[in-house]
């Protein structure tokens, strides 16, 4: 089924998340987890993924980070083949403001 994260982007430091349901299929399915072409592990750079059934899967981000910018994709894989979906997280990072004072003689 399509999943998706907010419309707009989410900012650093807060939660996101969305979960990976298979319609259709026999199991046993194999559900993985890839950002921008990478492969999620679970309990690494932030990021969670938990099984809720055979055929559903949680990815979870607790503090949305900058790196967590990008494409997610989840994978589900059995005998008969391989489907998957891609949703992308937009992150808004931190601004740093500059402050410069210039002093004329």
């Amino acid at each position: 089924m399509p999943f998706s994260f907010a419309e707009e982007p989410v900012n650093t430091g807060e939660s996101a998340g969305v979960q990976c349901m298979i319609q259709k299929g026999d199991v046993p399915i194999t559900i993985k987890w890839t950002l921008n072409s990478r492969p999620v592990i679970n309990g690494e750079e932030g990021l969670a993924i938990l099984k809720l059934s055979p055929k559903s899967s949680v990815l979870n981000i607790a503090s949305v980070e900058e790196q967590h910018r990008g494409l997610f994709k989840c994978i589900a894989e059995n005998k008969a083949g391989t489907d998957f979906y891609v949703a992308e997280l937009k992150v808004n990072g931190i601004k740093f403001w500059v402050l410069a004072a210039f002093v004329v003689d």
